[in-house]
């Protein structure tokens, strides 16, 4: 237990980002949170756990995999709000097992260490066959399906000045596309994990369609 709250504070650490005007940023550290979080359960699932894999190396994983993000934003190469709205920087997933690597070396033993790099390396490569990876690499999928993808969408909504409208029209692109979909079908590696992601939709669209009925008041019925 000491070490996983020692994994959690210095995480908490890394991906807290401060603002010029001296401000908090939790936007990283919250979706962290919510990926150990779905991490845990998902390893906890009757197909996950007769598998072999490292359970300190799968919530380091959650953790740090978007650590980059901190470090590209104190380096001034993006802006706060670009933090997970724009497309991901070639060296991203480097800078992200920098971080990993140098916040944890006193904390996991070498093993651990090893396979927490290499989960971070591989969580979005949906053909690895890295237990550590498949497993966080699903609860970040998770995470990023349903109401709480919106907030992103809101984020890069703000930096480019935008309101509710601009959320409601991607949602119909996505839709009209069938990314949800398709990321659904291709992303996931445990079956029941993905059936979780469809229930997540569906709530996601229901949520989506009563918020264009009440931005555009159809809902008013005189």
């Amino acid at each position: 237990m000491a070490k996983i709250e020692t994994i959690r504070t210095r995480a908490k650490s890394a991906l807290t980002i401060r603002t010029k005007s001296g401000d908090e940023d939790t936007f990283l550290w919250e979706q962290a949170g919510r990926v150990a979080k779905a991490s845990a359960h998902i390893a906890e699932l009757v197909e996950v756990r007769s598998l072999t894999f490292d359970a300190d190396a799968v919530l380091a994983c959650a953790y740090f995999f978007n650590a980059g993000w901190a470090i590209l934003y104190e380096n001034g190469q993006i802006d706060r709000l670009d933090i997970c709205t724009r497309t991901r920087f070639e060296n991203h997933r480097e800078l992200s097992t920098k971080v990993a690597n140098e916040t944890l070396a006193e904390v996991l033993d070498d093993d651990s260490l090893d396979r927490t790099i290499a989960a971070i390396q591989h969580v979005h490569d949906r053909h690895s066959d890295m237990v550590e990876a498949k497993i966080v690499g699903d609860a970040m999928n998770l995470c990023d399906t349903g109401l709480v993808s919106l907030w992103p969408t809101i984020r890069k909504g703000m930096m480019d000045g935008k309101g509710v409208r601009f959320a409601i029209d991607t949602w119909r692109r996505q839709k009209e596309y069938r990314y949800w979909t398709a990321r659904i079908n291709d992303s996931f590696h445990f079956d029941s994990v993905r059936e979780l992601a469809r229930k997540r939709l569906a709530q996601f669209d229901r949520f989506m369609d009563d918020l264009e009925q009440q931005h555009e008041c159809s809902d008013i019925i005189l």
